[in-house]
This record gives structure tokens, C-alpha cells and sequence, in this order.
């Protein structure tokens, strides 16, 4: 199908020379100057980092390309984590931001200090004390910026996307999002300074002030009793005591309180908590940040994963989604259950019907006609059913069901702390796309079982000297052959890698024009009223037009152009200019909390015009509003 783009994107062709879209791969190769040494390759999320002496190499998973950096030390340390890498060497730390893709040097005397734990490998901003000076580096920004401490004791704390510094009185927080400081001013010294996710949280006497890193915001309630205890979540923070639990959500930028109508027990992850008083539950949603209250029959033994909580109350099964504080039960009774972290599913108790539970939708959905009544393959947000005649993927964001044709021999790959769904048959490898909730294809080059790789958002597939990956948040499969089969080879949440002889290649599994935001795919939620930002990727000097609906519900050929994978009666195109030497253009939307938008997904593309060569479409990205 072809569909015109309007004056503004046909002008771009004008002295187009090919007839075929140049957009840059997602597999980058690396040649070596000497044989692979798997020990020098350390990788985590969009990073892969190689070492040579002297040489460190640095791979982006959204930037799709290596840089290298010089040392002094012939073998320096070096740390990964999900979205930024950093070197230690002689005089100076060497940082790198995935989402910018370059590497930036920070000069320091012998006291600097890293503050990150190395156990904390999913930190998206680095914190380095020099003496009084406090430096940060957000791998969303790709800078060093400084600020002075004053007190001498200042209590410093950062995790994931937040830096909180309690300096006397002077709260300071940084969101990795925007990398800039926001200041408060507390009544009282801190006494403790904690984070996680999204949120930054300091302590008072009286007082507990919460920082949100989507919101940029400070606010504060009063501090629970004496004795109290707290639940650190990674989107939110309980604290209780004898007679209320109080929450803070850094995806809203508040707090809420609820009573404790007697002895209670509090548990919680990453989006939700709950507070177990007998037969009363009280369910939070940091999403909201909101409490709802329920009872139960009996004390019902609870299921509390990231982004839903379950209950078997007498047989009878309950779901609670964070997405929309809603509350859903089965009518009938049940004979097994399990869920993950934003699915459920269910075998009723005559062991004739299966029943799957989205929380993005907060329903149950019940499974076709000829689905076996047995509790299927579930990953993060959604599950993988086999059937008589193939396999049907359950799809959490919609609660629809998706059937792909398979031989009785064909058989499934998933990894339950994963996002991808694949089927291997006889003469192809076929990938469940969740944000098009379509089956993807590859054709295989014989019938020799394939080596395949899971993790997190990605899937890595060798056949022979061919590799084939896939990334869930980009929706495509895409292939690369090597000079032989590899020897060595990897999945990792965001990244992919695959070498032999002096050839180490890697598989940038996010799309060339992302949000911030991977949620369900992996972690970081988008909530209505704060800045959605698009990050484009593309060589240097090239012009960039971001690309605005919902997504398409088929792809739309547009030669030379490629694929066009947004619905075109509802485009809206911001011209983006020439990209910078760092070949990155962002986008920022303030959208407002309105409940027509809420549940909404919304898709990007790019179109690119390189300053040499054909103009391109990007690949897509989605972005749910909750």
C-alpha cells in the first residue's frame, strides 16, 4: 500500500540518487586488531564494552556504533551498567552514555569517590565526590555537571534514575531524565537520604520530603510515629506505623495516606503495596497514587509481582491492577493459577477452561476454543499457549489472542523474566511483535535446530555464520553473517553480541527514534502530565522530521522512504533540524493528565535525510500513557 506523506516529507526525496532506503543496521561490527579474548567483553543493557591495552571500546545499543577511548593504565577498571559504562583511570574518569553515545572525561584528584555501589548495575546516573564538589553524569544527557556541597556532611544517596543529596537543610535531587538539579529548603536537617526508581526520599524528625524524577518535583507529608517501618519499592517508598501507611509515588510526585485498622503486614513491588490487615487489603497504585480497599472471606494468601497483586480466597481468584485500581475476579472457582509481572492466568476448577488477566487492561480474558486447559508460558505481559494446531500468544496490552499456524514438532522459546516470544519450526524462526501484536518471520538456511538466546527485551538466534536478533521495543528482526559460525555470543537486555576471530559484532535492540519510557517491554513507566521525551539517532549532519500517531495497523510501503508504521490520518510531523556531531535530536511533550488519554499508545518514527545518500524511515517507537 502506498499513501502520499503530504508536501513536507515528499520534498526530502527531491535528488534522491538510489532507490533503496539507507537505514544503518542494527548489527555493528568491530574488527580487532588481534583474536576475540572473551574475557576483555563486559555488557549490560544497551552497553557492550571491549578492552584492549590501553583501548577501551564502547558499544550503544540506541546509538549503533562503537567509540574508543585511550587509557593510561594498560588495564584499567571498568564498570557497566544498564545505560551508561565508566573507566577508571590514572587522574580521571572516563564516562559513557548509551543514549548519547559518547564518551566524556572528568579530571579528578586521588580522594575522588565513586559513590554507586557496584552492586547497583541498573543506576542511570553516575555520582562521583571530588572534596566538596559532587559530579553527575546521566546516561539520558551524556554530560558532567557539578554542584558544591556545603555542610561537609551532606548525606548523599542515588539509585537508578535519582541522585538526593540532604546538605543540612538544602534538599537537592537530580531525575536522570533531565539531569538538572532541583532545590528545597526542609524545616530541619536530614537524617537520611534514600532512593530508587523514580523517586528520592529524605528523612526528617517531622518530616518526609519525596523528590519525583518525572515529575521534577518536591513535595512532603508528616513523618509516621515512633517504630515505624518503611518498603522501599523501585517506583515507590511505604512507610507505617500502628495507625496509617503513607506512600510516595515518584511516577505522580506525591503522597497518600491510608488508616491501619489494626495489626498489619505490608509487602510490595515495584508499582504496587499492600497492606494486610485480617481480611482487608488495602492495594496502592503508584501509578495513581491512589489506595483501594477490599475485603476478603478469609486471610487470603497474596501474589504481589511488579505491576499486579492476586489473591486465591477460598478458591475464588482476585486481580488487582496498579494500571487501573480496578479489581477483578473470576466467577468461578479456580483449580491453578501463576502470573508474572503484568499477567495472570488461570485453570477453573473442572480443569476445562483457561482464563489470562491483563493488568494493563485489568480484565480477564477467557482462552479461544481448542486452547488446553493448563496453565500456559507466561513472560512479563503476556504468555505463549500451544495449541493442536500451532500456538496462540496471549497479548497483555490489548487482552487479545494472537494464532500462528506450527508443526507438532515446532518448538517454543521464552524466558519467563522476559519480554519475547519466539517459536522455532522446521524451516523458519517466528518472533511474536508485541506493539503490532503481529507474528514475525525468518526464513532458517536448513533444519538444523537453531542456538537461540533470550533476555530481558531481546533475542539472539544463530544459524550457522548467520545471526539473527531481535529487540521487542524495535520490532524487527534483522540479520548479519559473519565469516564463520561464532564462537562467542550473548543476549543481554538491550544489546546483543556475536564473535569469532577478530570480529566482535553487536545488536542495538532499541529503536533508532525511542522514548524514555520501555514499560511493557521492560522497566520505566510513562504517567500522564509529566514530559514525554523522543531521543533520535542518526549520523551527524543529517536533517530529522519526528513522526506523531497512533501506531498503523499494517505497514505502509513508501519507496524509497521503507516502511511507514504509523497510522497517516493522524500525523503530526515536527521538524527536527540538523542533527549535532553527537548525531542526536531530542523532543519534549509536556502531555496533560486528561483521562481521555489514559490507556492511550502513541508511536513514533523519524524520517532521516543523511546529508549523503537516501532518505529513510526509522524504526518504531511506543510509548503507553497511564
Amino acid at each position: 500500500m502506498r499513501v502520499p506523506l503530504g508536501p513536507l516529507l515528499l520534498a526530502v526525496l527531491a535528488g534522491a540518487a538510489s532507490l533503496g532506503a539507507q537505514r544503518p543496521s542494527s548489527w555493528v561490527p568491530l574488527q580487532l586488531g588481534a583474536p576475540l579474548v572473551p574475557t576483555a567483553i563486559t555488557q549490560l543493557g544497551k552497553v557492550c564494552v571491549y578492552q584492549e591495552p590501553n583501548r577501551v571500546w564502547f558499544f550503544s545499543g540506541f546509538a549503533r556504533q562503537w567509540r574508543q577511548a585511550a587509557t593510561t593504565a594498560a588495564q584499567p577498571t571498568v564498570r557497566v551498567c544498564n545505560d551508561l559504562a565508566y573507566v577508571l583511570d590514572t587522574g580521571r574518569i572516563l564516562a559513557f552514555a548509551s543514549y548519547r553515545g559518547t564518551v566524556e572525561t572528568l579530571n579528578v584528584s586521588a580522594g575522588a569517590t565513586v559513590l554507586n555501589p557496584s552492586s547497583q548495575r541498573n543506576d542511570s546516573i553516575l555520582c562521583v565526590q571530588d572534596g566538596a564538589t559532587l559530579w553527575t553524569f546521566s546516561c539520558f544527557r551524556g554530560v558532567w555537571t557539578s554542584r558544591t556541597l556545603v555542610s561537609g556532611n551532606a548525606k548523599i544517596a542515588t539509585q537508578r534514575h535519582v541522585a538526593v543529596v540532604a546538605d543540612g537543610t538544602q534538599l537537592h535531587a537530580m531525575s536522570a531524565f533531565d539531569g538538572t538539579w532541583v532545590s528545597h529548603t526542609a524545616a530541619a536537617a536530614g537524617t537520611a537520604a534514600k532512593a530508587d526508581g523514580a523517586w528520592g526520599m529524605v528523612e526528617t524528625p517531622t518530616t518526609l520530603y519525596g523528590f519525583s524524577a518525572q515529575r521534577g518535583t518536591w513535595s512532603s507529608a508528616p513523618a509516621p510515629g515512633a517504630g515505624a517501618g518503611s518498603l522501599a519499592n523501585e517506583d515507590c517508598i511505604v512507610y507505617w506505623d500502628q495507625f496509617r501507611a503513607i506512600a510516595y509515588t515518584g511516577l505522580r510526585g506525591g503522597f497518600a495516606t491510608a488508616p491501619i485498622p489494626g495489626a498489619a503486614t505490608v509487602s510490595g513491588e515495584a508499582l504496587v503495596a499492600v497492606v494486610q490487615s485480617g481480611t482487608t487489603l488495602q492495594l496502592y497504585s503508584a501509578v495513581h497514587n491512589a489506595w483501594t480497599v477490599t475485603s476478603t472471606n478469609t486471610v487470603a494468601a497474596l501474589a504481589v509481582r511488579s505491576h499486579l497483586v492476586t489473591w486465591n480466597d477460598g478458591g475464588r481468584l482476585s486481580a488487582y491492577s496498579p494500571f487501573t485500581t480496578s479489581i477483578a475476579s473470576l466467577p468461578v472457582a479456580v483449580s491453578a493459577d501463576a502470573s508474572n509481572q503484568a499477567v495472570a492466568a488461570a485453570v477453573d476448577a473442572n480443569g476445562t477452561q483457561l482464563y489470562l488477566y491483563s493488568s494493563l487492561t485489568g480484565t480477564w480474558a477467557t482462552a479461544p476454543a481448542g486452547s488446553p486447559a493448563a496453565l500456559p508460558a507466561l513472560i512479563w505481559c503476556g504468555a505463549l499457549i500451544r495449541t493442536p494446531s500451532g500456538f496462540t500468544a496471549y497479548s497483555g496490552r490489548s487482552g487479545t489472542f494472537v494464532t500462528l499456524p506450527a508443526s507438532a514438532t515446532a518448538a517454543k522459546w521464552i524466558d519467563p523474566n522476559s519480554s519475547v516470544m519466539a517459536v522455532e519450526d522446521t524451516a523458519a524462526l517466528h518472533v511474536f511483535e508485541p506493539r503490532r501484536e503481529t507474528w514475525l518471520s525468518v526464513a532458517k538456511s536448513g533444519t538444523a535446530p537453531l542456538t537461540v538466546r533470550i533476555w530481558r527485551s531481546t533475542l539472539l538466534a544463530i544459524d550457522g555464520a548467520t545471526v539473527h536478533g531481535f529487540g521487542s521495543m524495535a520490532g524487527e528482526i534483522e540479520s548479519h553473517t559473519l565469516p564463520v559460525p561464532p564462537t562467542e555470543f550473548n543476549a543481554n537486555s538491550e544489546s546483543l553480541r556475536a564473535g569469532v576471530g577478530t570480529t566482535l559484532v553487536a545488536f542495538g535492540a532499541t529503536p533508532d527514534c525511542t522514548t524514555l519510557y520501555q514499560f511493557p517491554e521492560f522497566r520505566r513507566v510513562y504517567t500522564l502530565g509529566s514530559v514525554l521525551e523522543v531521543q533520535v539517532h542518526a549520523a551527524p549532519g543529517a536533517q530529522a522530521w519526528g513522526l506523531l500517531s497512533t501506531p498503523a495497523a499494517a505497514p505502509i510501503a513508501i519507496p524509497p522512504l521503507g516502511e511507514l508504521l504509523l497510522d497517516p490520518g493522524f500525523l503530526f510531523v515536527n521538524p527536527l533540524g540538523a542533527l549535532p556531531a553527537d548525531g542526536r535530536a531530542t523532543w519534549r511533550l509536556p502531555i496533560p493528565d486528561l483521562p481521555g488519554l489514559l490507556g492511550l499508545e502513541i508511536g513514533f518514527q523519524a524520517l532521516v535525510q543523511p546529508a549523503t545518500g537516501t532518505p529513510y524511515l526509522s524504526r518504531l517507537a511506543t510509548v503507553g500513557l497511564h
